[in-house]
């Protein structure tokens, strides 16, 4: 009754569950299977994990990045006999569903919104975040982060806030371009971003009103 997963990612065809401070892993290829004899696993971060981005690579060097309230780990490896989890920085860590990957992985932290490159080159100083210029802005959304999105189109990094305001950060090759503050009629509680069949992006959001 208590396994309740709050987030899920596909990672070298792997079914990736986190639990509270815990990665739940399945077989390769057996999502419904989860033991060591399947090739599962289940390894203890020490912290609740908040978001899983699994980031590019090889097949040989596969890496999922596994972000906490107050630190960021890299799982790496492919099967069971190579999974390797390595602490990525301490102190600096995201919100739960604000994780995205446009061309980096971006997340909402504490002090602002912070990318993987930044978080390893400055730690968990302001100097590592993309939103030091609207610290005020910030700090006052710092605790009721909900939902992301991202817009490929757009080049965009979109959080949504349980007071019903956004946030839309155009970001073109790692660097910031423009952010924008907005509003909406209902609050936003969760969204998912994909394409149609037409190849158009679409971004849905479930709202206070039910729909």
């Amino acid at each position: 009754a208590t396994d309740a997963p709050k987030h899920v990612a596909i990672n070298k065809n792997h079914l990736t569950f986190a639990i509270r401070s815990s990665l739940i892993i399945s077989g390769p290829g057996t999502p419904f299977r989860f033991t060591a004899t399947d090739s599962g696993a289940e390894i203890a971060v020490g912290d609740t994990i908040t978001n899983l981005l699994p980031q590019p690579g090889e097949q040989t060097t596969a890496a999922l990045a596994v972000f906490a309230q107050n630190t960021t780990f890299m799982l790496y490896g492919v099967a069971l006999s190579t999974w390797n989890l390595t602490t990525y920085n301490t102190g600096t860590g995201g919100a739960h569903y604000t994780g995205q990957n446009l061309s980096r992985s971006y997340v909402f932290d504490d002090l602002g919104v912070i990318s993987l490159a930044t978080a390893q080159a400055y730690g968990n100083f302001e100097q590592a975040t993309l939103t030091a210029g609207i610290k005020t802005f910030i700090n006052s959304k710092r605790t009721i982060a909900v939902a992301s999105s991202i817009r490929r189109d757009k080049s965009q990094y979109r959080l949504f806030f349980s007071d019903g305001t956004g946030l839309y950060m155009t970001i073109v090759n790692g660097k910031l371009i423009g952010s924008m503050p907005v509003t909406f009629a209902n609050t936003v509680f969760c969204a998912w971003e994909g394409t149609l069949a037409s190849g158009a992006e679409v971004t849905y959001f479930g709202g206070a009103d039910g729909y």
